[in-house]
Protein backbone atom coordinates (compact mmCIF):
# COMPACT_ATOMS: atom_id res chain seq x y z
CA UNK A 1 0.00 0.00 0.00
CA UNK A 2 3.06 2.26 0.30
CA UNK A 3 3.94 3.79 -3.05
CA UNK A 4 7.39 3.20 -4.50
CA UNK A 5 9.31 4.28 -7.58
CA UNK A 6 7.15 6.22 -10.02
CA UNK A 7 3.87 5.00 -8.50
CA UNK A 8 3.10 8.35 -6.88
CA UNK A 9 3.48 10.06 -10.25
CA UNK A 10 0.98 7.64 -11.77
CA UNK A 11 -1.51 8.21 -8.93
CA UNK A 12 -1.14 11.97 -9.42
CA UNK A 13 -1.90 11.57 -13.15
CA UNK A 14 -4.94 9.44 -12.35
CA UNK A 15 -6.17 12.04 -9.86
CA UNK A 16 -5.68 14.82 -12.41
CA UNK A 17 -7.75 12.92 -14.96
CA UNK A 18 -10.55 12.41 -12.45
CA UNK A 19 -10.46 16.09 -11.52
CA UNK A 20 -10.67 17.09 -15.17
CA UNK A 21 -13.66 14.82 -15.72
CA UNK A 22 -15.41 16.40 -12.75
CA UNK A 23 -14.65 19.97 -13.88
CA UNK A 24 -15.00 19.69 -17.62
CA UNK A 25 -17.89 17.23 -17.85
CA UNK A 26 -19.99 17.18 -14.71
CA UNK A 27 -19.68 20.80 -13.59
CA UNK A 28 -20.16 22.19 -17.09
CA UNK A 29 -23.12 19.89 -17.78
CA UNK A 30 -24.70 20.87 -14.46
CA UNK A 31 -24.14 24.59 -15.05
CA UNK A 32 -25.59 24.43 -18.55
CA UNK A 33 -28.66 22.60 -17.25
CA UNK A 34 -29.12 25.19 -14.50
CA UNK A 35 -28.62 28.15 -16.84
CA UNK A 36 -30.99 26.86 -19.51
CA UNK A 37 -33.39 24.99 -17.24
CA UNK A 38 -32.64 21.84 -19.26
CA UNK A 39 -34.35 18.61 -18.34
CA UNK A 40 -31.46 16.18 -18.08
CA UNK A 41 -31.59 13.09 -15.89
CA UNK A 42 -29.07 11.97 -13.33
CA UNK A 43 -28.44 8.83 -15.36
CA UNK A 44 -27.83 10.81 -18.55
CA UNK A 45 -25.19 12.95 -16.83
CA UNK A 46 -23.56 9.87 -15.27
CA UNK A 47 -23.46 8.15 -18.67
CA UNK A 48 -21.85 11.23 -20.20
CA UNK A 49 -19.20 11.12 -17.49
CA UNK A 50 -18.60 7.43 -18.09
CA UNK A 51 -18.16 8.00 -21.83
CA UNK A 52 -15.72 10.88 -21.37
CA UNK A 53 -13.59 8.93 -18.91
CA UNK A 54 -13.24 6.09 -21.42
CA UNK A 55 -12.71 8.42 -24.39
CA UNK A 56 -9.18 9.50 -25.37
CA UNK A 57 -7.73 11.62 -22.56
CA UNK A 58 -7.20 14.44 -25.05
CA UNK A 59 -10.97 15.00 -24.94
CA UNK A 60 -10.40 16.30 -21.43
CA UNK A 61 -7.35 18.28 -22.58
CA UNK A 62 -5.14 15.84 -20.67
CA UNK A 63 -1.70 15.11 -22.10
CA UNK A 64 0.67 12.13 -22.01
CA UNK A 65 -1.85 9.43 -21.07
CA UNK A 66 -2.01 5.89 -22.39
CA UNK A 67 -5.72 5.73 -23.24
CA UNK A 68 -6.01 1.94 -22.93
CA UNK A 69 -4.86 2.19 -19.32
CA UNK A 70 -7.84 4.36 -18.27
CA UNK A 71 -10.76 2.41 -16.82
CA UNK A 72 -13.92 3.19 -14.90
CA UNK A 73 -13.56 1.56 -11.50
CA UNK A 74 -17.16 2.25 -10.45
CA UNK A 75 -19.97 3.79 -12.46
CA UNK A 76 -20.23 7.54 -11.81
CA UNK A 77 -23.34 8.60 -9.97
CA UNK A 78 -25.28 11.86 -9.77
CA UNK A 79 -28.04 12.70 -7.31
CA UNK A 80 -30.27 15.67 -6.50
CA UNK A 81 -33.73 16.20 -5.10
CA UNK A 82 -32.97 14.85 -1.63
CA UNK A 83 -32.91 11.53 0.24
CA UNK A 84 -29.38 11.00 -1.04
CA UNK A 85 -27.51 7.73 -0.56
CA UNK A 86 -23.74 8.25 -0.50
CA UNK A 87 -22.41 4.80 0.45
CA UNK A 88 -21.67 1.69 -1.60
CA UNK A 89 -25.31 1.50 -2.73
CA UNK A 90 -25.29 4.98 -4.25
CA UNK A 91 -26.57 5.09 -7.85
CA UNK A 92 -28.04 7.49 -10.37
CA UNK A 93 -31.73 7.34 -11.24
CA UNK A 94 -33.91 8.62 -14.07
CA UNK A 95 -35.11 11.72 -12.20
CA UNK A 96 -34.22 15.05 -13.77
CA UNK A 97 -31.52 17.17 -12.18
CA UNK A 98 -33.20 19.53 -9.73
CA UNK A 99 -32.00 22.91 -8.49
CA UNK A 100 -31.25 22.14 -4.85
CA UNK A 101 -28.48 19.96 -3.38
CA UNK A 102 -26.55 18.15 -6.12
CA UNK A 103 -24.03 15.35 -5.53
CA UNK A 104 -21.64 13.68 -7.95
CA UNK A 105 -19.07 10.91 -7.45
CA UNK A 106 -16.68 9.28 -9.92
CA UNK A 107 -13.93 6.68 -9.59
CA UNK A 108 -11.38 5.54 -12.16
CA UNK A 109 -8.09 3.74 -12.50
CA UNK A 110 -5.05 4.61 -14.56
CA UNK A 111 -2.34 1.97 -14.89
CA UNK A 112 -4.01 0.22 -11.91
CA UNK A 113 -3.85 3.38 -9.77
CA UNK A 114 -7.29 3.89 -8.22
CA UNK A 115 -8.66 7.36 -7.49
CA UNK A 116 -11.90 8.99 -6.48
CA UNK A 117 -13.49 12.44 -6.38
CA UNK A 118 -16.94 13.51 -5.19
CA UNK A 119 -18.49 16.92 -4.71
CA UNK A 120 -21.66 18.59 -3.42
CA UNK A 121 -23.14 21.69 -5.05
CA UNK A 122 -25.94 23.94 -3.83
CA UNK A 123 -28.47 26.02 -5.75
CA UNK A 124 -29.99 28.88 -3.74
CA UNK A 125 -28.82 27.30 -0.47
CA UNK A 126 -30.70 28.00 2.73
CA UNK A 127 -28.81 29.22 5.77
CA UNK A 128 -29.31 25.79 7.31
CA UNK A 129 -27.73 24.07 4.31
CA UNK A 130 -24.83 26.52 4.42
CA UNK A 131 -24.25 25.86 8.12
CA UNK A 132 -24.47 22.11 7.62
CA UNK A 133 -21.95 22.05 4.80
CA UNK A 134 -19.52 24.35 6.60
CA UNK A 135 -19.75 22.03 9.61
CA UNK A 136 -18.94 19.06 7.38
CA UNK A 137 -16.14 21.00 5.73
CA UNK A 138 -14.63 21.87 9.10
CA UNK A 139 -14.83 18.25 10.24
CA UNK A 140 -13.17 17.18 6.99
CA UNK A 141 -10.26 19.57 7.48
CA UNK A 142 -9.77 18.21 11.01
CA UNK A 143 -9.94 14.66 9.65
CA UNK A 144 -7.23 15.40 7.07
CA UNK A 145 -5.06 17.05 9.72
CA UNK A 146 -5.25 13.83 11.77
CA UNK A 147 -4.28 11.62 8.82
CA UNK A 148 -0.54 11.63 9.51
CA UNK A 149 2.15 8.94 9.76
CA UNK A 150 1.73 6.98 12.97
CA UNK A 151 -1.99 7.70 13.37
CA UNK A 152 -4.21 4.69 14.10
CA UNK A 153 -6.86 4.32 11.40
CA UNK A 154 -9.65 3.45 13.83
CA UNK A 155 -8.84 6.42 16.03
CA UNK A 156 -8.88 8.80 13.04
CA UNK A 157 -12.34 7.51 12.18
CA UNK A 158 -13.64 7.74 15.76
CA UNK A 159 -12.45 11.32 16.10
CA UNK A 160 -14.15 12.32 12.84
CA UNK A 161 -17.35 10.54 13.85
CA UNK A 162 -17.42 12.32 17.20
CA UNK A 163 -16.94 15.69 15.51
CA UNK A 164 -19.75 15.05 13.03
CA UNK A 165 -22.14 13.84 15.73
CA UNK A 166 -21.38 16.99 17.71
CA UNK A 167 -21.75 19.40 14.78
CA UNK A 168 -24.52 17.56 12.90
CA UNK A 169 -26.56 15.62 15.46
CA UNK A 170 -29.00 13.03 14.18
CA UNK A 171 -27.32 12.35 10.84
CA UNK A 172 -26.12 9.01 9.51
CA UNK A 173 -22.51 8.67 8.41
CA UNK A 174 -20.75 5.79 6.64
CA UNK A 175 -19.14 3.09 8.73
CA UNK A 176 -16.00 3.57 6.65
CA UNK A 177 -14.57 6.94 5.60
CA UNK A 178 -12.00 5.62 3.15
CA UNK A 179 -9.66 2.84 2.19
CA UNK A 180 -5.99 2.44 1.44
CA UNK A 181 -5.67 2.88 -2.29
CA UNK A 182 -3.06 3.65 -4.89
CA UNK A 183 -2.68 0.41 -6.78
CA UNK A 184 -5.19 -2.46 -7.06
CA UNK A 185 -7.58 -0.94 -4.53
CA UNK A 186 -9.28 -4.14 -3.45
CA UNK A 187 -6.01 -5.60 -2.17
CA UNK A 188 -5.86 -2.98 0.58
CA UNK A 189 -9.22 -3.55 2.27
CA UNK A 190 -7.35 -4.09 5.55
CA UNK A 191 -6.46 -0.39 5.52
CA UNK A 192 -9.99 0.90 6.02
CA UNK A 193 -10.70 4.10 7.91
CA UNK A 194 -13.25 2.50 10.21
CA UNK A 195 -13.73 2.15 13.93
CA UNK A 196 -11.65 -0.58 15.55
CA UNK A 197 -8.96 -0.77 12.86
CA UNK A 198 -5.62 -0.82 14.71
CA UNK A 199 -3.41 -0.49 11.66
CA UNK A 200 -1.36 2.69 11.44
CA UNK A 201 -0.93 5.27 8.72
CA UNK A 202 2.50 5.30 7.09
CA UNK A 203 4.18 7.87 4.88
CA UNK A 204 3.73 6.98 1.23
CA UNK A 205 0.16 5.66 1.60
CA UNK A 206 -2.75 6.80 -0.55
CA UNK A 207 -6.38 6.78 0.57
CA UNK A 208 -9.61 7.27 -1.35
CA UNK A 209 -11.82 9.22 1.04
CA UNK A 210 -15.62 9.36 1.16
CA UNK A 211 -16.53 11.92 3.82
CA UNK A 212 -20.22 12.61 4.05
CA UNK A 213 -23.51 12.27 5.85
CA UNK A 214 -27.11 11.31 5.14
CA UNK A 215 -30.37 12.29 6.80
CA UNK A 216 -30.09 16.08 7.09
CA UNK A 217 -33.61 17.44 7.53
CA UNK A 218 -35.20 19.98 5.23
CA UNK A 219 -36.66 23.22 6.59
CA UNK A 220 -39.79 25.19 5.74
CA UNK A 221 -37.68 27.43 3.51
CA UNK A 222 -37.05 24.44 1.23
CA UNK A 223 -40.76 24.16 0.46
CA UNK A 224 -40.45 27.33 -1.63
CA UNK A 225 -36.84 27.18 -2.80
CA UNK A 226 -36.40 23.42 -3.24
CA UNK A 227 -39.77 21.67 -3.66
CA UNK A 228 -38.29 18.35 -4.85
CA UNK A 229 -35.95 18.29 -1.87
CA UNK A 230 -38.73 19.25 0.53
CA UNK A 231 -40.90 16.42 -0.76
CA UNK A 232 -38.23 13.87 0.16
CA UNK A 233 -37.72 15.55 3.54
CA UNK A 234 -33.97 14.95 3.86
CA UNK A 235 -30.71 15.17 1.95
CA UNK A 236 -27.05 14.19 2.15
CA UNK A 237 -23.66 15.81 1.68
CA UNK A 238 -20.43 14.41 0.26
CA UNK A 239 -16.77 15.32 -0.04
CA UNK A 240 -14.70 12.57 -1.71
CA UNK A 241 -11.01 12.85 -2.53
CA UNK A 242 -7.83 10.97 -3.25
CA UNK A 243 -5.29 11.75 -0.53
CA UNK A 244 -1.56 11.07 -0.37
CA UNK A 245 0.09 10.88 3.05
CA UNK A 246 3.61 12.29 3.08
CA UNK A 247 5.99 12.57 5.99
CA UNK A 248 4.41 15.94 6.90
CA UNK A 249 0.78 14.85 6.59
CA UNK A 250 -2.07 14.52 4.11
CA UNK A 251 -2.09 16.07 0.64
CA UNK A 252 -5.31 16.16 -1.40
CA UNK A 253 -4.53 15.12 -4.98
CA UNK A 254 -8.03 15.81 -6.32
CA UNK A 255 -8.17 19.43 -5.20
CA UNK A 256 -9.88 20.86 -8.28
CA UNK A 257 -12.71 21.59 -8.39
CA UNK A 258 -12.35 22.75 -4.81
CA UNK A 259 -14.65 21.32 -2.17
CA UNK A 260 -14.80 24.45 -0.01
CA UNK A 261 -18.19 26.11 0.30
CA UNK A 262 -17.19 29.30 -1.54
CA UNK A 263 -16.76 27.25 -4.72
CA UNK A 264 -19.85 25.10 -4.25
CA UNK A 265 -22.97 27.24 -4.45
CA UNK A 266 -25.02 29.01 -7.12
CA UNK A 267 -27.51 31.80 -6.54
CA UNK A 268 -30.24 31.83 -9.17
CA UNK A 269 -33.31 32.97 -7.26
CA UNK A 270 -33.25 36.65 -6.27
CA UNK A 271 -34.83 35.71 -2.95
CA UNK A 272 -32.30 33.07 -1.97
CA UNK A 273 -31.79 32.35 1.72
CA UNK A 274 -28.00 32.04 1.41
CA UNK A 275 -25.44 32.90 4.07
CA UNK A 276 -23.29 35.90 3.20
CA UNK A 277 -20.63 34.96 5.75
CA UNK A 278 -18.49 32.94 3.37
CA UNK A 279 -15.10 34.57 3.69
CA UNK A 280 -13.67 32.17 6.24
CA UNK A 281 -12.82 29.32 3.89
CA UNK A 282 -9.51 28.91 2.14
CA UNK A 283 -9.24 29.05 -1.64
CA UNK A 284 -7.84 25.73 -2.82
CA UNK A 285 -6.72 27.06 -6.18
CA UNK A 286 -3.28 25.65 -6.96
CA UNK A 287 -2.48 28.15 -9.67
CA UNK A 288 -3.33 25.77 -12.52
CA UNK A 289 -5.05 27.94 -15.08
CA UNK A 290 -5.20 25.44 -17.92
CA UNK A 291 -8.96 25.98 -18.17
CA UNK A 292 -8.62 29.67 -18.93
CA UNK A 293 -9.88 29.34 -22.49
CA UNK A 294 -13.04 27.62 -21.29
CA UNK A 295 -14.08 29.82 -18.37
CA UNK A 296 -14.57 33.57 -18.69
CA UNK A 297 -15.13 34.20 -15.00
CA UNK A 298 -13.62 32.54 -11.97
CA UNK A 299 -15.37 29.62 -10.33
CA UNK A 300 -15.83 31.72 -7.21
CA UNK A 301 -17.49 34.54 -9.13
CA UNK A 302 -19.83 32.14 -10.85
CA UNK A 303 -20.55 30.36 -7.58
CA UNK A 304 -21.58 33.56 -5.84
CA UNK A 305 -24.06 34.59 -8.51
CA UNK A 306 -24.97 32.88 -11.75
CA UNK A 307 -26.15 35.25 -14.45
CA UNK A 308 -28.74 33.27 -16.32
CA UNK A 309 -28.05 33.02 -20.02
CA UNK A 310 -24.68 34.75 -19.83
CA UNK A 311 -22.08 32.92 -21.89
CA UNK A 312 -18.99 31.62 -20.15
Amino acid sequence: VILAGNQREVVVKAAELASRAMRKVFVKTMEKALENDDKVTHQEIATRLDQHILAPASKLKAKDYVDDEVKVRRKPWVQSGGANVIGDKATSNQDSLSSDVILCNLELTYEDASVRIGRTYFVDPTKEQTRNYKALEGAYKSFLAALVPGAVLGEVYDSAAATIKDKLPGVTMPGCLGVGSGYLLNEFSAFKLESGNTRKVEAGMVFTISFGVEGLKCTEKDETLHPALFKKGAYGLLIADTVFVGKDGAEVLTKKPASNYDESFYNINDEEDGDDDDDDDDDDDDGDDDDGDDVKMSDAQLARTMSMGESR
